[in-house]
């Protein structure tokens, strides 16, 4: 870690003066951060948004929209000022592998012209890729396997490359598989038990057994988030990883149990029989999975270390994300 040039600022440096930016509002994570920051702070909000953004209804006298998009110079210089604290959660699903690196790069030049005050980036705990390591740090050395993992991993580097000659803060944020309200995460497990074939429901239950689903809930990554937003972090930069992996309860035995008793179903007939990992291994290497260990975590020391303590239980954000997932599909 390299030390902060400034040890003497004030701890929380999340004021009335900051201005909080946030790309990818109309996003899962994004919707979720909004409505924390409007129920849990005071301070002033500023969303690019485009013309056809699922933004527009959104109405709070602390929210300041200016339209445009990512690749715009001049809509990115009104939205950025010296006082912004901005969180990027935008990542492009696109067949065209440089967009997302053409847009953060014009980004990052705004940034480091209007000097904003700290930057946090969300990346994905992912761009570890295939390592072989079974407990994972921001230490691992990154195997990157899937295209998806190979430019999370560029935009990393080019944000450190653009950042690290200037006196912007800046942070990654790696976190799991992320959960909660809005979530694609737990929706094909639900279903699958409610609408699928129970033979094959049992066939899964057998083979991935304890595998570690590597789960995360929403509000979690938001209270990393935050953490880092308002702390004076006594780093310049560093990476993050937020995970829930410390969870015992954080496998696939575990969550298909709670969810089975979300939509209310019995066990099976015939008793699990966990089958040997080097039958769901072979499995995931067929389908050409770049994590086929099913034993694998990742750590959330680092960031532990420094003083974040969230609160939340891991159970009872599953079983309220069960719920409502459950009572959508039924």
């Amino acid at each position: 870690m390299k030390l902060a040039r400034n040890q003497s600022k004030k701890m929380s440096i999340l004021n009335d003066y900051s201005d909080v930016v946030i790309l990818g509002g109309s996003g899962f994570i994004g919707r979720n951060l909004i409505n924390h920051l409007l129920s849990k702070t005071d301070v002033s909000i500023s969303i690019l948004q485009r013309e056809s953004s699922s933004l527009q209804g959104l109405d709070n006298p602390r929210i300041r929209f200016v339209e445009g998009n990512l690749s715009s110079k001049s809509s990115l210089g009104r939205l950025l000022s010296e006082n912004s604290i901005v969180i990027d959660l935008v990542y492009v699903n696109s067949d065209d592998e440089n967009e997302n690196l053409s847009l953060l790069t014009n980004l990052l030049s705004v940034c480091v012209e209007k000097k904003i005050k700290k930057f946090i980036y969300l990346s994905t705990a992912v761009v570890v890729g295939n390592t072989r390591e079974t407990k994972t740090s921001e230490e691992t050395i990154e195997r990157p396997y899937t295209q998806y993992e190979k430019t999370k991993l560029q935009l990393e580097k080019t944000l450190k490359d653009c950042f690290s000659s200037t006196n912007i803060d800046y942070m990654i944020l790696r976190p799991t598989a992320v959960f909660g309200d809005g979530s694609k995460n737990l929706i094909k497990l639900v279903d699958d038990l409610g609408n699928g074939s129970r033979l094959l429901n049992y066939l899964k239950a057998c083979v991935y057994g304890h595998r570690k689903m590597n789960l995360v809930s929403v509000s979690k990554v938001i209270s990393a988030i935050m953490f880092l937003a308002e702390k004076n972090v006594l780093t310049h930069f560093d990476t993050f990883i937020v995970s829930d992996d410390e969870d015992e309860k954080n496998d696939y035995k575990s969550i298909e149990l709670l969810a089975r008793r979300a939509l209310g179903m019995s066990g099976y007939f015939f008793p699990v029989v966990h089958l040997p990992p080097i039958i769901l291994r072979i499995i995931l290497r067929m389908r050409r999975r770049s994590n086929i260990n099913s034993n694998r975590t990742y750590s959330s020391k680092r960031l532990v270390d420094l003083g974040w303590n969230p609160k939340d239980s891991f159970e009872k954000d599953v079983v309220e994300a069960l719920n409502v997932i459950s009572g959508n599909i039924s």
